[in-house]
């Protein structure tokens, strides 16, 4: 009889513990896919963002007074939506460039400084990009399990 009881409160046992392991399983496949769609809607965001500064060429062949204004305000209200990214590296890559982009477009044009001038300010603006789509490029890697 003994052996009886030890089987029903074994059993009792392994019914949390399975259940707790299935809670888990199911929560890591659900964060899983939201961290997976948070970067593709992160990243659509950030290449709109990017599209939406006016090229090196455009900027520089017009007084840039309004474009300035207009794009500054365009960083500083898709910063808002880029702000929350979906790792703290990528996040801090991305206010790197947001910071200079709107310093840059807040000076209109550039000067002083180690970036005097739209040409040098576009050329680290672009560095700074780039180490956004690596670690976005690294992030994706790491979805698909490379």
């Amino acid at each position: 009889m003994s052996n009886q009881g030890t089987d029903v409160d074994g059993r009792r046992r392994l019914v949390p513990v399975a259940l707790l392991v299935a809670v888990f399983a199911m929560a890591t496949l659900v964060s899983s896919c939201s961290d997976d769609r948070s970067l593709a809607d992160w990243e659509a965001t950030w290449q709109e963002t990017r599209r939406s500064v006016p090229s090196l060429a455009a900027i520089t062949s017009v007084e840039p007074g309004e474009t300035c204004s207009t794009t500054l305000g365009m960083l500083r209200e898709a910063s808002e939506k880029l702000i929350t990214a979906p790792n703290q590296d990528l996040a801090d890559a991305f206010l790197t460039w947001s910071d200079f982009a709107e310093g840059v477009f807040f000076e209109c044009p550039p000067v002083g400084g180690n970036y005097p001038g739209f040409e040098a300010s576009y050329e680290e603006m672009e560095r700074l990009a780039s180490e956004v789509d690596a670690l976005i490029a690294f992030e994706h890697d790491l979805i698909d399990g490379r």
